[in-house]
């Protein structure tokens, strides 16, 4: 066996001498020349991830690798996944050491370079106590069992992280030691895995490689092209699996039944592997993989996988119509990679449609992975405006989603105090845990947390595409899934793929399909429409300073999406158009409008202006969105009612719903009763509209029992709230916190109408505006303490008022009925009389009692030990009610309603949803006769 071994050694250095490595002729720009715009979403995202990458504390990082090596252990371990009795413990510390390396570079602060220094000396004293090489927070018999096909979790999947942590310190950090402790950590691991192929044959260690090992054949490559050790390159070629690379060379589909993101992470090896040695195979499979995984395996979020596994091929509908399974699909550590598979794509390539993919991919699989805002921040939203005006250096000043709804938020402190170790809160896999995965473990994970708050260390694990689920968010400190590492690593590089670059001279790869005009000039990519700024070295042009250079030579090519409307689309430089860019996107979304199921990045392409630029020239771009559908990547006829909504780029999930069902008015409904929708998918864009913010308040009841207001803004008042149909004061829904929309209504005009000899003022828009502003409601030209007719309709469910319930007498939220014998009672039961309430003011917040009109006398009182509002019960006083400042003050960023002809949805970019239940998929059913509707209560 060792002959064999020689032989493979010799042979892979001669491929290694005789190959030619082909670094891509399109290349990024360093993280430290381009700058997030402050008050973009990118950067709030950036600077969440920041805070806790610095607030985490050094020595409870270490405590395990410390406690591994016999060393001192100042303070205690962190829980979940690096508590002291978990198998993978010290994997999060790889990812920790690459995104502080990333903040490093991209803000040049010093808290991050020392942060980098400090981590990387403490754990060489952890390697030098070993003495052998070996570095990890878990002992050296993990692998002796794995060696002997013993359970054991994942041990090459922490190694491969913590290696390129050390990696990313070296190139990125400038760090001393990390390159030489990568060095040795390849030397005892490679010295391990050789030792078992020459005992036991080149078939036993790949049975080893049944356990999922990260992507060792990726650092190790990239140690290769760093070290030019040709032992690096061979040691790498033994983590490449046969048995998935070679189908992958040839074009065949392997993927069905393997666990997600051990395989991506390997194709990330085959990426390393062509760029590194010029392997023609090597890129062979992975262009096949991608095209693969798009085809047939993809969500139309860009991410694929449940149960963290690739199903058959176009079957999509598995995961969908399963409850669990659709609670648990799109691991985010495989969004991570994916991603990072199409950047590489890209720099040998060149193909707008990667960029397109990638863009779909990051705003809907990564944005929104960060709890960064809780359901009443709605922060700007800084993406894909209608125009985007530009400067040739590249200061974007990109607009925002619905600028005129949106108000400015997000969580914002300057610390971030550490709680304590939970004991015992780690989870390590069981006893006869064998390959792969933990069977119970996603599962357990989509279940926990889902009502943590927002701020730094709240991440999540899956993002859910089924009917009517919500996010299962993570704790700070006592959480760290594998998808924490990949998530500190994608928010910290956020600025790493929106700009790209040629220079002349880099002969464009084998591969290419990119712009090949006017090759001998320098040219500019803008991939990504994200606001930001980048300041280009080697021409002197710089972001929103003055560049070296009166002039400079360079092609800009700009991406014109897929997802635009062609016709509309429209470039200018200083005012002059470019009409061929205007055409070619024109005839290219004429024709991606025709795709089903999704062909990511169709139309897709890049359009090329000017080469002279000069300081103060402006680009601006017109890229209006279409509203699109797009089935389900699902073969089976049956399946193909199934369909997203797309909204540019952005999947639209529905997060609440109205209207009528099998004949009969819904009551109520959020989307996890139903995703069934009457409309035309081939004309969406006719039904969905911009929904109206005004009138947005909170109704602060003064007496109530329960001030407990779990994620809501503080408020003076205990505040009404809805649950699926039912109101309280203060408290949550059913245990759970719920969505600050559930505690905002609509002020609008009384649904009774405004008749001749009404009791009272209708509330004109005016009059409902200065009700929203209680402290000038009442003062000179304001409403002159008279009583006012109003209705309150429910911000987070269209169609759906306050209600006085004419048998119970309670206040419940129900639909308002159609036209009929019915429409008029129920109408005077939805509108109150709002009569001023003089000297029971508090602060600035008016007070007021409700009479529904439906019971004239009456009024509305605190019922049910104070919990809940009625016209009837022991209560003897009517209940004063403060219209309060809005719990959200406008409905999530990209918000759009839906008016289907059974029911209205609330469509908002999943990426922008944090606490709501929402619904990624819906059924289109054909049309049918609602008939008319008889229905009381």
């Amino acid at each position: 066996m060792a002959a064999r071994t020689g032989l493979l050694l010799v042979g892979l250095v001669l491929l290694a001498i005789a190959a030619v490595a082909d670094p891509p002729h399109i290349q990024g720009f360093s993280l430290a020349v381009v700058q997030l715009a402050a008050d973009g979403e990118f950067a709030d995202n950036f600077n969440m991830t920041s805070q806790y990458l610095l607030a985490l504390e050094p020595d409870r990082l270490l405590f395990n690798f410390r406690k591994n090596a016999g060393l001192p252990t100042p303070g205690a371990s962190y829980g979940g996944w690096e508590w002291s009795e978990s198998e993978v413990r010290g994997q999060f510390i790889g990812h920790y050491m690459s995104a502080v390396a990333f903040a490093a570079l991209h803000t040049g602060r010093t808290e991050f370079y020392d942060r980098s220094k400090l981590m990387v000396h403490e754990l060489k004293k952890v390697q030098d106590a070993f003495g052998n090489g070996y570095l990890s927070a878990f002992p050296e018999s993990h692998f002796d069992r794995l060696e002997a096909l013993q359970p054991v979790w994942a041990p090459y999947y922490v190694i491969h992280k913590i290696m390129a942590g050390l990696l990313d310190q070296h190139q990125l950090a400038g760090t001393d030691e990390a390159l030489k402790m990568a060095e040795q950590m390849a030397s005892y691991f490679c010295g391990r895995a050789q030792r078992v192929r020459e005992n036991n044959g080149e078939d036993y260690w790949y049975r080893c490689l049944e356990n999922e090992f990260g992507g060792m054949n990726e650092v190790l490559y990239n140690l290769f092209a760093v070290t030019a050790d040709d032992h690096h390159a061979e040691c790498a070629h033994w983590f490449d699996k046969p048995v998935f690379y070679r189908p992958l060379v040839e074009g065949t589909d392997p993927l069905p039944g393997l666990h997600a993101n051990t395989h991506l992470a390997q194709v990330q090896g085959f990426a390393a592997r062509y760029e590194h040695l010029g392997d023609e195979e090597a890129m062979a499979a992975v262009r096949n993989f991608f095209a693969l995984i798009l085809q047939h395996h993809t969500f139309s979020t860009g991410g694929s996988n449940w149960y963290e596994r690739w199903g058959n091929e176009d079957s999509l509908a598995e995961a969908i119509n399963n409850t669990d399974a659709s609670r648990i699909t799109e691991e985010s550590c495989t969004q991570y990679n994916i991603l990072k598979l199409a950047r590489y794509l890209f720099r040998h390539t060149g193909d707008p449609a990667l960029a397109d993919f990638y863009e779909r991919a990051i705003l809907n699989d990564v944005i929104g992975i960060q709890k960064i805002r809780d359901s009443a921040d709605n922060p700007q939203h800084s993406h894909h405006a209608h125009r985007h005006p530009h400067p040739p250096h590249m200061a974007a000043h990109l607009g925002q989603l619905n600028a005129d709804q949106e108000a400015h938020g997000g969580w914002r402190r300057d610390t971030l105090e550490a709680a304590p170790a939970a004991p015992g809160s780690g989870l390590a896999r069981p006893a006869n845990y064998q390959i792969v995965s933990w069977q119970d473990d996603p599962y357990a994970a989509a279940h926990a947390n889902s009502v943590q708050p927002a701020g730094p260390g709240v991440y999540i694990y899956y993002l859910p595409l089924g009917v009517g689920h919500d996010k299962n968010w993570g704790t700070p400190w006592d959480t760290f899934w594998c998808c924490y590492g990949t998530a500190v690593e994608s928010f910290s590089s956020l600025a790493g793929s929106i700009y790209f670059k040629h220079m002349p001279g880099t002969a464009p790869s084998a591969s290419s399909s990119g712009p090949t005009a006017a090759e001998d000039l320098p040219q500019l990519f803008v991939n990504q429409m994200v606001s930001s700024s980048v300041h280009w070295r080697e021409l002197g042009v710089e972001g929103s300073a003055n560049g070296d250079k009166p002039q400079a030579q360079f092609v800009l090519n700009w991406r014109v999406p897929g997802w635009a409307k062609g016709d509309e689309v429209m470039l200018r430089v200083n005012g002059k158009e470019y009409l061929e860019c205007a055409q070619g996107a024109a005839a290219a979304a004429h024709d991606a409008l025709g795709f089903q199921p999704p062909q990511f990045g169709a139309g897709a392409r890049f359009c090329s202006l000017g080469s002279t630029w000069s300081d103060g020239d402006v680009v601006e771009a017109d890229m209006p969105m279409w509203v699109v559908t797009e089935d389900l990547n699902d073969s089976r006829k049956a399946m193909q009612s199934l369909k997203a909504i797309m909204m540019g780029p952005f999947v639209m999930a529905g997060v609440l719903l109205c209207g009528v069902a099998a004949g009969r008015w819904l009551a109520w409904g959020l989307t996890h009763d139903t995703r069934d929708l009457v409309a035309d998918p081939a004309s969406i864009e006719k039904v969905v509209s911009v929904p109206d913010t005004a009138g947005f308040v909170s109704l602060g009841v003064a007496g109530a029992s329960n001030s407990t207001e779990p994620q809501l803004p503080a408020a003076p008042f205990p505040l009404l709230r809805h649950c699926n149909g039912s109101l309280s004061v203060g408290g949550s829904c059913g245990g759970w916190p719920g969505s600050a929309l559930d505690a905002t209504f609509k002020l609008v005009a009384p649904l009774a109408g405004c008749q001749d000899g009404a009791p009272a003022g209708c509330a004109s828009p005016h009059a409902r505006q200065l009700l929203t502003q209680p402290a000038v409601a009442f003062s000179d030209g304001g409403l002159n303490q008279e009583p006012q007719l109003v209705s309150f309709a429910a911000a987070s469910q269209p169609c759906h008022y306050l209600t006085i319930d004419p048998s119970s007498g309670k206040l419940l939220l129900r639909q308002q009925l159609p036209a009929g014998a019915a429409s008029q009672a129920s109408a005077a039961a939805q509108t109150f009389l709002l009569r001023p309430q003089a000297g029971m003011e508090e602060g600035d917040h008016m007070a007021f009692t409700l009479e529904p009109l439906s019971q004239p006398g009456t009024s509305v009182r605190l019922v049910e030990h104070g919990q809940e509002l009625g016209v009837q019960g022991a209560a003897t006083d009517a209940a004063i009610i403060h219209l309060v400042p809005p719990a959200a003050s406008s409905y999530p960023p990209g918000a759009r309603l839906l008016h289907g002809r059974n029911r209205d949805y609330l469509l908002v970019p999943i990426g922008q949803i944090m606490s709501e239940h929402y619904t990624a998929y819906f059924n289109f059913i054909e049309d049918q006769d609602q008939g008319s509707v008889e229905l009381g209560w």
